[in-house]
């Protein structure tokens, strides 16, 4: 399943790419909602094969502590990361452990002068998801995926963004 938007910041590619890849762990819970906190947990630079951790609520009200791993980093082009995690409080019917629920989110960067276009894509591994409840929370996805793009345009296009 995944859940695509696209919109345009009036800033240079340079300073939206840094806001959401270079200063990803700072920066993720102003852009994305369901976020609460982020832990960088490798050293160095966000690229790739950095790590963290993310607590998020998601639509449902459900907790999730995901680890994070950058896995595409191309300067001012594309930014993509992966979180893995069980929402708190789920399990099977079978009485097995849950599957670890695997979201993806990939950002590409397109400049045109002062102005930068952004298109976001999120895609689950909807296995994870018990069948009843997948169309509700591809509904969710798109929502919130949305709603991540204005945050991020508004935030960067304020004088409070930088």
């Amino acid at each position: 399943m995944q859940s695509e938007t696209v919109t345009t910041v009036q800033r240079p590619v340079e300073d939206v790419f840094r806001f959401v890849a270079n200063e990803f762990f700072e920066t993720m819970p102003r852009w994305d909602s369901e976020t609460i906190e982020v832990k960088k947990t490798s050293e160095g630079r966000p690229g790739v094969g950095a790590t963290g951790r993310r607590i998020s609520i998601g639509k449902e009200g459900l907790r999730v502590e995901s680890e994070i791993e950058v896995t595409i980093y191309e300067a001012n082009r594309k930014f993509s990361f992966q979180a893995v995690g069980i929402p708190a409080g789920t399990y099977s019917i079978r009485g097995r452990t849950p599957e670890p629920v695997r979201v993806a989110f990939t950002f590409e960067f397109e400049p045109a002068g002062q102005e930068t276009k952004v298109a976001i894509r999120v895609e689950w591994d909807s296995k994870a998801i018990p069948w009843v409840a997948r169309s509700s929370f591809s509904g969710a996805f798109q929502g919130g995926v949305r709603t991540m793009a204005n945050r991020l345009k508004t935030i960067l296009e304020s004088a409070s963004g930088n």
